[in-house]
């Protein structure tokens, strides 16, 4: 019994179950048996492990947020079909439908289509062959917590619940500034798809009452009353995601990064309640927000957080043997000589807490030959979370941060919070005076410019890969997952970091599931 519970075992055990998902693997097996109820249980399994599984995806947002148009295009990304609930009803009413004629009176009234009605025209869609043989997207439903209790009782069982979120003031602004054309019937926006220069479309442009604030206000509050309970309703069956984009931009100006951060939440799997042991590498380019996610990553799973920098500073404050080697290196410890740094490395992943506790270790490996010194001695990494993020991103980070001497507050020059001048902000020194000069910057991301490349290559995204013509897709190895982590990074005057909060909500959401097959986006 001793030498099954080896830790060594227990861990290769656990390794063994997480890379192949075998917990949600046997859940998902009885779960289904149990709601179908078959008359030969073995049989249902094995019909049910060959089976793919679509696409059922909910997308819901506040109103006026266009969520329709976000729906189009993951639909159509993902090969499958597009439901718009609003849609439905024009259709309905349109064809002159049995539901048609019972939802035309709410329409010309402006009020709520009864829920019997939305549901039935729903249940209708998704039964028809397009959708049960490709998935689906839809978009405007379940609007209520009846409306989400329906869905699922009716068997209708969702792969995820994607919840986009924005700030309702910035919904208002948005609105404020659409124009129609009433004969195109096209929407322009004086900011974000001004109209073309043509005095006689500029003519007839109106504000709707659609898009006024009063008529806005009444929606938002409507849907701010009932999503918390429809959101709970997936919650509890772990597949609910929500992005928020709670600043004073909402979604307007950065579509294709809603875009994609939808897609990356779909390339996910669901939270699971399996137990396993995180071994976590975080990497990205110099400023892309390594120590800051890692050490809220140790703040709140409590893994032990590990890195060069924190080594160095660990060997220097404790006088040890090679600690007058390592000073050289406090400012720049991704240039600390392989010698120098692995072996304290593999000493520190090796001690008791981080076998206990897991550990996420950032900024390292860089090379092949660190990431293989570190697999000689038994320490393989589970996770690897690349932060994306663009070049001229990580300069701004860096070299114009600036730092209150006084207080410690950070600010950046690029974005100066409202609170303070930026005659003030020019005023305080660097954040770091060496590490954070221009010049140290450039070429500190220089080096590092080939580094995804080269982690892509030791360990790789898992992703869906068929062999031979015909043959069932397998998932390939693979441990990166990658996270957009653009933006700047200091607090705002409210204390709040839109951004980096952002990256942690994400962060956050991946860490409970298993390693998802990766998404071309």
């Amino acid at each position: 019994m001793d030498a099954i519970l080896d830790p060594a075992k227990v861990e290769a055990f656990s390794s063994y179950a997480d890379h192949h998902e075998l917990f949600d693997l046997f859940e998902n097996m009885v779960k289904s048996v149990l709601v179908e109820m078959p008359q030969d249980p073995l049989q249902h399994m094995i019909d049910h492990l060959k089976q793919p599984t679509l696409p059922a995806i909910v997308i819901c947002g506040p109103p006026r947020s266009c969520v329709n148009n976000l729906a189009q295009k993951v639909a159509a990304h993902l090969n499958t079909v597009h439901i718009s609930v609003n849609a439905l009803l024009v259709s309905a009413i349109e064809r002159q439908t049995s539901l048609g004629q019972q939802a035309r009176p709410f329409m010309e009234k402006g009020q709520l289509v009864p829920d019997q009605v939305i549901h039935n025209l729903v249940s209708q869609r998704l039964q028809e062959h397009d959708v049960i043989t490709t998935g689906f997207v839809l978009e405007g439903y379940p609007a209520t917590k009846d409306q989400a209790v329906a869905f699922q009782m009716k068997g209708v069982f969702l792969t995820s619940f994607v919840w986009i979120d924005c700030d309702d003031n910035a919904i208002l602004d948005y609105n404020a500034g659409l124009v129609t054309d009433p004969i195109h019937k096209r929407d322009y926006h004086e900011v974000y798809s001004p109209p073309p220069n043509d005095s006689e479309i500029l003519g007839r442009l109106v504000h709707r009452e659609y898009n006024s604030r009063e008529s806005v206000t009444k929606r938002l509050h409507y849907y701010r009353r009932h999503i918390p309970a429809v959101a709970s309703c997936f919650h509890r069956a772990k597949i609910c995601k929500r992005l928020k984009y709670m600043d004073a931009h909402g979604i307007w100006g950065r579509e294709d990064q809603v875009f994609h951060d939808v897609i990356n939440v779909l390339g996910g799997k669901r939270v699971t309640r399996a137990p396993r042991q995180f071994r976590l590498v975080i990497q990205g380019l110099p400023g892309s927000g390594k120590s800051s996610l890692a050490a809220e990553i140790e703040k709140k799973y409590g893994f032990v957080h590990v890195s060069p920098k924190k080594i160095i500073l660990e060997e220097v404050s404790s006088k040890s043997r090679g600690a007058k080697a390592l000073l050289d290196y406090i400012h720049c410890p991704d240039e600390t000589p392989d010698d120098l740094i692995t072996h304290l490395i593999i000493k520190r992943l090796q001690r008791s807490d981080c076998v206990n506790q897991g550990w996420v270790l950032e900024g390292y490996p860089n090379t092949k030959a660190q990431a293989t010194a570190l697999k000689d001695k038994g320490i393989v990494p589970n996770r690897l979370i690349w932060l994306k993020t663009t070049e001229e991103t990580c300069r701004n980070r860096l070299s114009k941060r600036r730092q209150d001497p006084l207080t410690g507050r950070l600010a950046n020059l690029t974005a100066p919070p409202q609170d303070i001048s930026i005659n003030l902000v020019e005023s305080w020194p660097l954040h770091d005076p060496v590490a954070d000069k221009e010049e140290t910057v450039l070429d500190r991301i220089k080096k590092r410019s080939g580094l995804k490349k080269e982690l892509e290559s030791l360990y790789g995204y898992r992703k869906n890969v068929i062999p031979k013509l015909g043959t069932v897709p397998v998932e390939s190895d693979g441990i990166m997952q990658e996270v957009d982590a653009e933006g700047l990074g200091e607090k705002d005057s409210k204390g709040r970091q839109p951004a980096f909060e952002r990256v942690l909500e994400l962060v956050d959401d991946i860490l409970m599931k298993p390693i998802p097959v990766a998404l071309d986006a």
